[in-house]
């Protein structure tokens, strides 16, 4: 009861049932559709990921959590809502996300055809499955994630935890896993 939840998404069929099942028991639970561009899952949408600003007020949020956002987000907004991040978390706060991230296994797992996800285009500093519509599926250079964080004021914990996408025999989720928290 005293807790609450505040999401959006760019999706309003997932906003409409969260708001009709869960806002309508739980007043506390908020549900908004955003109306951001995505050439794959919002092609008539108005505004933009690069530019959008988080809808809350600053050091609002204990946790923040994002499954399957930076999946489908281009470096520049990658780079951009990593900055929303950490001003509308509090300084104690945390971030919990997943992604597709790139490295030295994951890509010699793609190259050797074990992911189900073939992010194999190279497009402006990350991989796409399809050019036609890079926002389908991204994943971006681990080491460039980090310099993305490191900027916005978030520190990456360790460990991060690799998921199966690529084909991984060891695993904890589908998607990379990992967790952030505001600089000091």
């Amino acid at each position: 009861p005293k807790g609450a939840y505040f999401g959006f998404d760019i999706v309003p069929i997932g906003i409409s049932w969260a708001s009709r099942h869960i806002s309508s028991q739980f007043p506390n639970f908020k549900f908004a559709h955003v109306d951001l561009f995505n050439k794959h899952y919002n092609p008539k949408g108005k505004l933009s990921a690069e530019a959008f600003q988080f809808p809350y007020p600053d050091s609002t949020f204990d946790f923040v959590f994002l499954k399957s956002v930076f999946t489908h987000l281009l470096p520049l907004s990658i780079r951009h809502y990593l900055g929303e991040i950490r001003r509308v978390l509090k300084p104690s706060g945390r971030c919990l996300l997943t992604i597709f991230l790139l490295n030295d296994e994951s890509l010699d797992l793609v190259h050797r055809g074990h992911s189900s996800i073939p992010l194999l285009h190279e497009l402006d500093g990350c991989r796409v499955l399809d050019p036609q519509f890079p926002e389908t599926a991204v994943g971006i250079p681990e080491t460039s994630l980090a310099t993305l964080c490191n900027s916005a004021g978030l520190n990456l914990l360790p460990p991060v935890h690799y998921g199966s996408w690529c084909g991984r025999k060891s695993y904890m989720s589908y998607q990379d896993i990992l967790l952030l928290t505001p600089t000091s």
